[in-house]
């Protein structure tokens, strides 16, 4: 495998969310073309495994020698947004946003910082994900999180266009199946809203909140035998979240009364 092979690779299993992997095979590749987009995104693989010190170390001495290109520096926000620190943060997504104006990712990270500090800043989150998206509108991430800002701040019908967008552009995106299943079930929709969460665990099998909306939708449906068989299916999930188990034990004593199994 030559190192085109080998980083086309390593995007692959960075786009699949599997970090880890992608980190070894970009830490291979050592061709002098390659190398500063292999630095960015080893940074980002140390950001979404946690390690943030390295991922500012790794994305710090890229920016310090690539001063003009604006992308490790937005990393760098992403990084101290991801440890809380907000103001550093922003003070990152702003130089971005001097070195390159009309950067999509600049405004969709601000979006991101706006809508994770709080409820208030509701209005500044969508309005940047909108320029975001009016620079490219082809970022699924940036649909669904309009949607969710759009949903909380009530525009309900205008949120569910933002998540039907982002799943137009990639139909495997389960977090925005899963916020289509949410639309639908408080319409009250559960048969719609049963299809999405089934795509969900098909596509996410460990999203033990999706389980349970299941179990739900199939007893809204008058379904008990497939309420009781997700429902199981629940109780023996590998790291279900305790709250969500909690939730299917308390489903098996007053709903199908008997005690849940082990």
């Amino acid at each position: 495998m030559d190192s085109y092979e080998m980083f086309n690779k390593a995007e692959d299993l960075y786009a699949e969310e599997k970090f880890q992997e992608a980190l070894i095979y970009f830490l291979q590749i050592k061709d002098p073309d390659l190398q500063n987009d292999c630095r960015n995104y080893i940074g980002c693989c140390y950001l979404n495994l946690g390690r943030f010190e390295e991922a500012l170390d790794c994305l710090t001495k890229l920016a310090n020698q690539e001063t003009d290109w604006e992308t490790p520096i937005i990393n760098i926000g992403r990084v101290y947004l991801e440890m809380g620190n907000y103001k550093k943060a922003k003070k990152y997504f702003k130089h971005a946003k001097k070195i390159k104006p009309d950067s999509a990712d600049v405004y969709y990270y601000l979006g991101v910082y706006h809508q994770k500090i709080s409820d208030i800043h509701l209005s500044k989150a969508i309005q940047n994900y909108q320029i975001s998206l009016e620079y490219d509108n082809t970022q699924p991430e940036a649909h669904m999180d309009l949607g969710i800002c759009l949903k909380q701040a009530g525009y309900r019908t205008r949120a569910k266009e933002e998540f039907d967008a982002a799943v137009q552009l990639d139909s495997i995106y389960y977090k925005a199946i899963h916020n289509q299943g949410l639309m639908y079930d408080t319409e009250r929709d559960y048969q719609n809203a049963l299809e999405c969460y089934l795509k969900v665990v098909q596509l996410h099998p460990t999203d033990s909140e999706c389980y349970m909306r299941i179990v739900r939708c199939y007893y809204k449906l008058h379904d008990l035998a497939n309420a009781e068989k997700w429902n199981n299916e629940l109780l023996h999930l590998p790291n279900a979240n305790p709250e969500d188990i909690e939730q299917a034990k308390r489903f098996c004593r007053m709903v199908l009364k008997k005690e849940p199994s082990e």
